[in-house]
């Protein structure tokens, strides 16, 4: 059995103030997967549980990243969980990353975007101080995401 070992990295945003990231800032050339293989259910402790959603999910086809399929579903309110699957060899990882409202990501890009300011936008006022977005890219040769940064920072949300 094949171990994905996700490990996560805080970059530092500039003080300045955090620049978000574009999707192609991290442009990747899709895969021309002619056979793509399903979720490996024996790849991680947790797929078997997610089983049903794992398959559902990877119906969508490629979607990030090159030859990978984020599969999203909804575990309360607001609470989001996420998993990747790579295309080429089935195998599923949980990354750490847990979207309250939504995640965007696109087939062409290594970036993730995970509640989105326009996602945010969307919330009644008086809870949009509860949600803040993450930027995180996929670093394909560690097999990881890696935080790029945060918006609002955490000192802006303190001072909320």
């Amino acid at each position: 059995m094949m171990v994905i070992a996700l490990s996560v990295a805080l970059a530092t945003a500039p003080a300045h103030g955090f620049v978000a990231p574009a999707f192609d800032d991290f442009s990747v050339a899709p895969s021309r997967l002619k056979v793509v293989k399903p979720p490996d259910l024996s790849s991680h402790a947790d797929a078997r549980t997610f089983r049903t959603v794992l398959r559902n999910g990877a119906k969508a086809g490629v979607n990030f990243a090159g030859h990978y399929t984020v599969v999203t579903w909804g575990c309360g309110s607001p609470c989001k969980r996420l998993a990747l699957v790579d295309r080429w060899t089935g195998q599923v990882s949980f990354p750490p990353i847990w979207p309250a409202l939504d995640a965007e990501f696109r087939v062409d890009s290594a970036l993730l975007v995970v509640d989105s300011r326009e996602a945010i936008r969307g919330v009644g006022p008086e809870l949009r101080y509860l949600f803040y977005t993450q930027y995180w890219v996929w670093e394909e040769q560690l097999r990881a995401f890696r935080l790029l940064g945060e918006y609002p920072d955490e000192k802006e949300r303190s001072s909320r």
